[in-house]
């Protein structure tokens, strides 16, 4: 029971991380380019930074608890806490207190909404 238990959740570890650095990256190098081809100004890159957050968020957090059907605001949140670090940093590193607390709110939204995407896929409902 307890191997069972590891193996869960060392692949939910496992998945959350590889999901967060991949759609980040994509997401990352997709609003880059839209920023150069369009020469949009400096003051679009934080947006289009909480639209990248937003949707990596939701992503994760729904693909990371596919196969959970209790707690899932729970292990949503739990998903994200690489991006959360990653955005933690980012601000200690810019010394932005106001994007840190935006950035929390959008991952603590975005992994609501997963989980209630999540919730309404796995339940059944009886006619």
């Amino acid at each position: 029971m307890k191997a069972k238990f590891d193996n869960v959740l060392l692949g939910f570890i496992i998945k959350s991380v590889f999901f967060s650095v991949v759609i980040v990256a994509f997401l990352t190098a997709i609003m880059s380019k839209v920023v150069l081809v369009f020469d949009l100004d400096n003051s679009y890159c934080a947006y289009s930074g909480f639209f990248v957050l937003f949707v990596t968020s939701v992503t994760v957090g729904f693909l990371s608890t596919v196969k959970f059907k209790n707690s899932l605001i729970l292990m949503s949140v739990l998903s994200n806490l690489p991006i959360l670090i990653l955005s933690v940093i980012n601000s200690i590193i810019n010394k932005s207190f106001g994007q840190l607390c935006i950035s929390v709110v959008i991952i603590a939204f975005g992994s609501v909404l997963a989980s209630v995407f999540n919730a309404k896929r796995t339940r059944k409902l009886k006619v």
